[in-house]
């Protein structure tokens, strides 16, 4: 009775080690391993994977730091565009800017005269500008039909460049068609013509800040900027 007690204990013994060790592997068990020389080492076994994923902490100091680098990366971007713009290597016009006031002078003159020009309308004018254009003045004034700036400085076909507006331009689609102007046509005068009922434009003051790719230009003295006053009476030009 005694000897089948003790049988029965130890059987339960095993039952029980045995379960255990199938619910919590021992992770101090160890592996022998022989390699090719017949040497027997031990290796600890490898740990069983408890099924929770692995996730980076992400840092809130770090993910401020990571903002900041990205919005001085933009700004750094932003101040290359603005530099290059500036580097904008314009090709220079044919005609230097005094020459071109002189043009427009004496073409003021020839209109109130009576005097004006009988060339530069031809089909063979049309024909030479089919390709490009490379116009020696700007003249930037207000949308009327009584003062047209080809006819009151007696220009003709593409020796002016004409910006018009209902009032005195000063938006950035007029900065936009100077630049245009002088950096690919190669203008090297700019003009601002006002007369009664249109003011002269602050833009002629402070183009330079306005634009880089103009500011450069006025800066190399390349490009001249000069207002012009049209008295609607006379047709004379009054030089500022």
């Amino acid at each position: 009775m005694k000897t089948y007690l003790l049988l029965s204990l130890a059987v339960l013994n095993l039952t029980a080690c045995a379960s255990y060790s199938k619910r919590a592997p021992n992770q101090d068990t160890k592996v022998l391993l022989k390699d090719s020389k017949g040497v027997t080492k031990e290796a600890p076994a490898q740990a069983i994977a408890t099924g929770t994923k692995d996730m980076t902490p992400v840092n809130p100091v770090d993910s401020a730091a990571q903002v900041e680098e990205m919005k001085q990366a933009v700004a750094n971007a932003a101040q290359q565009m603005q530099d290059s713009q500036a580097k904008i290597v314009r090709e220079v016009g044919p005609v230097p800017a005094e020459k071109a006031l002189g043009w427009l002078k004496n073409g003021n003159t020839r209109f109130t005269k009576g005097r004006l020009r009988a060339d530069g309308t031809s089909a063979k004018d049309r024909l030479r500008l089919v390709n490009g254009q490379r116009p020696h003045s700007v003249v930037i004034s207000c949308s009327d039909s009584r003062v047209p700036p080809e006819i009151v400085f007696d220009q003709k076909l593409g020796e002016i460049f004409v910006m018009r507006l209902p009032q005195m331009p000063t938006d950035g689609a007029v900065i936009e068609g100077l630049e245009t102007a002088v950096a690919t046509f190669g203008t090297n005068l700019i003009v601002f013509m006002d007369y009664a009922g249109c003011e002269s434009s602050q833009l002629a003051v402070n183009l330079s800040e306005r634009s880089a790719i103009l500011g450069d230009a006025v800066a190399r003295g390349g490009v001249k900027v000069i207002s012009a006053h049209y008295d609607l009476l006379s047709g004379v030009i009054e030089w500022r």
